[in-house]
């Protein structure tokens, strides 16, 4: 089978699931009877997913090196990543009425995800996360000079589109965070190198997974995950930020 070559620079994984949503269109469309990848009628080979190279994670003092390298907007969307460690996704689809000020509490309600938003679908990934002090005193401060600062705009609303929907994750990363910490000696991170950084902090800090969770599990992910996982409360995340502070 020819692999055309836009297909080069992906991964085996990558190939796989866009065949298998072009099978699915090919479907919708009447090209197909059926999806000849659904069901799990093609398998891949044993290993062929595995990672090629480990998860870049940071150490607290690089993230604290990194931080003030930022603008005020990226600043904010590092430091939600950094200290909570949700999903890109969740984390471009807060608005300001999710942010609860006075009581330094965060609620994810929905999802921006390729241009559009998803309501949460688990109780899970709805639960409140603590917001560390210094992550509200920036987000006060992002608040006071962005022009989409109503309860409903988005905390990182796209200037290109006067503020309708959130700006991209990949293009804020790839235009944004990854050149800053290029710059400053760093290895190229990504989104998901945060959410590995806090799971190394929070066993560094000496806390069990179940104290160290997030509600931000990917969904193939989900059935690898105890069956407590999302359940922590406020006071639980902000015993660990506050541990992981002192690191």
């Amino acid at each position: 089978m020819y692999l055309p070559r836009r297909y080069w620079k992906f991964s085996t994984d990558k190939i796989y699931i866009r065949t298998f949503c072009e099978q699915q269109f090919a479907v919708k469309w009447g090209y197909l009877e059926q999806n000849p990848m659904a069901e799990k009628r093609v398998e891949l080979p044993r290993g062929s997913t595995k990672r090629c190279k480990g998860p870049v994670q940071l150490t607290a003092a690089r993230f604290l090196y990194l931080l003030p390298r930022f603008q005020t907007r990226e600043r904010v969307a590092v430091a939600l990543a950094g200290w909570l460690g949700p999903t890109s996704e969740r984390n471009l689809g807060l608005q300001w009425q999710d942010l609860d000020m006075e009581s330094r509490v965060v609620r994810f309600r929905r999802a921006f995800v390729q241009g559009r938003i998803t309501p949460l679908k688990t109780e899970a990934s709805r639960t409140e996360l603590a917001l560390p002090e210094d992550v509200v005193d920036l987000l006060v401060q992002w608040r006071s000079i962005t022009p989409y600062n109503q309860p409903q705009d988005w905390v990182f609303g796209s200037p290109f589109n006067k503020g309708r929907r959130p700006l991209w994750p990949s293009q804020l990363l790839k235009d944004h965070v990854q050149p800053v910490a290029v710059k400053a000696g760093l290895p190229k991170i990504g989104w998901h190198s945060f959410r590995h950084t806090v799971s190394a902090w929070g066993k560094e800090a000496g806390f069990t997974l179940e104290e160290v969770k997030t509600p931000a599990s990917p969904r193939k992910h989900r059935h690898q995950l105890p069956s407590v996982w999302g359940t922590a409360n406020a006071s639980q995340t902000r015993n660990c930020n506050g541990v992981w502070w002192t690191l």
